[in-house]
């Protein structure tokens, strides 16, 4: 079973990644003028093509990354922008 150490961990991971509190706001001024049901289908919408995106990269995203197809030169200029 799975402890509750770990599952608070990955609550609090993916809680401080979405950052629901801070994209409120936003939500909201990009939405103004809307009706409460369009509101509600765009942040359905929203949740279930993160949800998805989160879910794949979780599923595929050490195997991706275990495939060390680029340089570590390519790596290291992405990362600090020096050559």
């Amino acid at each position: 079973m799975i402890s509750f150490d770990i599952l608070l961990n990955a609550f609090v991971t993916l809680f401080v990644t979405i950052d629901p509190i801070g994209n409120a706001p936003l939500f909201l001024g990009l939405t103004v003028g809307l009706e409460a049901a369009r509101r509600r289908r765009i942040a359905i919408r929203g949740t279930v093509i993160a949800f998805g995106v989160l879910t794949l990269f979780a599923l595929t995203g050490t195997a991706a990354l275990a495939q060390d197809t680029l340089p570590q030169h390519v790596i290291h200029h992405a990362a600090f922008g020096v050559e």
